[in-house]
């Protein structure tokens, strides 16, 4: 019996010192989670901080579930990383009508992929969500079939060669072609200007690098210079590879006196199973009446239609 109650023993000390570590490396994932939610928040001061930031979601749901290892924690209400969630997952949203309304225009968003050889089904469905306006990217220089294919639709057409997955293209309806921004090499960065709905109205297409350690926070800093310059209404429309709350991306609707159309949708899944939102269409002097996910057809990305109407 003593024998029986000594294994006892031992299995009780060995389990605490299980719960115990255990306990330990919960306390630690969630400190570090919060600690890279809290670090996705100063992308101004560095760009790391946008990299953070496309994982905001994740980190934050990681340092509420594993909270309760969190000693420390103890008199936080949890409530509180709920309210956090929230506003961090919906907080960007700007929700608009789930059906079409009357009236407006449309602004096609696509990433084509650079992978795509045959994009005659894409073409198919551009054509057929009848948009005025067209901004893309990833068009491949030595083969623009896409562009070509649009002529009879969308005329007026301005490219601007990028990396080596291709260039971006803005794509218009109106053959009042009113004026071209020059292409800047490695900018991704395509404009034209054009009369829609009897005004002069900017349409520009970017395609911005991944966020750091690539080139994404200095490719901003260029494209500021460049939209700054940009009177009038504008609509823009790019992959900017990410988040809607990033930092760039502010940074752009502040340059341009901006805002995001639409509600945060799925438009690309990395390793397709996280969710990223990451194509946008920003807009100054117009009113988002519709937005909706189109599908991805030959692309790794969804495309983005948005309706609009000139503000009243």
């Amino acid at each position: 019996m003593l024998r029986i109650s000594r294994e006892g023993d031992d299995y009780d000390r060995n389990g605490e010192k299980l719960g115990q570590k255990l306990k330990v490396f919960g306390r630690t994932i969630a400190c570090l989670a919060l600690m890279a939610f809290g670090l996705g928040f100063i992308g101004a001061l560095h760009p790391i901080g946008d990299s953070l930031s496309v994982g905001r979601i994740p980190a934050l749901l990681a340092a509420l579930v594993l909270s309760p290892f969190a000693t420390a924690w103890r008199g936080v209400n949890r409530v509180l990383f709920a309210g956090l969630l929230g506003v961090t997952a919906f907080g960007a949203a700007q929700f608009v009508p789930d059906s079409p309304k009357g009236g407006g225009f449309g602004v096609y968003q696509k990433n084509l992929s650079f992978r795509t050889r045959d994009p005659r089904k894409m073409v198919a469905d551009i054509v057929e969500s009848q948009a005025s306006v067209v901004t893309l990217q990833e068009v491949p220089q030595s083969r623009q079939v896409a562009l070509e294919q649009l002529k009879e639709t969308h005329p007026a057409q301005h490219f601007c060669p990028f990396a080596t997955v291709g260039g971006v293209a803005v794509l218009a309806k109106s053959n009042k072609v009113l004026q071209r921004f020059p292409c800047v090499p490695d900018d991704g960065f395509a404009a034209m200007q054009i009369e829609l709905d009897g005004q002069a109205v900017w349409v520009v297409s970017i395609h911005l690098h991944w966020p750091f350690p690539y080139g994404q926070a200095a490719q901003v800093d260029r494209l500021v210079t460049h939209l700054k310059t940009l009177d009038g209404p504008i609509l823009i429309g790019g992959d900017f590879n990410m988040m809607p709350w990033g930092h760039v991306v502010r940074k752009i609707e502040r340059a341009t006196g901006t805002h995001r159309a639409g509600h945060i949708m799925t438009t690309l899944e990395l390793r397709d199973s996280y969710p990223l939102f990451i194509d946008h269409v920003l807009v100054s002097g117009f009113e988002t009446l519709y937005a909706e996910r189109r599908n991805k057809i030959s692309s790794d990305h969804y495309g983005v239609l948005v309706k609009l109407a000139p503000n009243p």
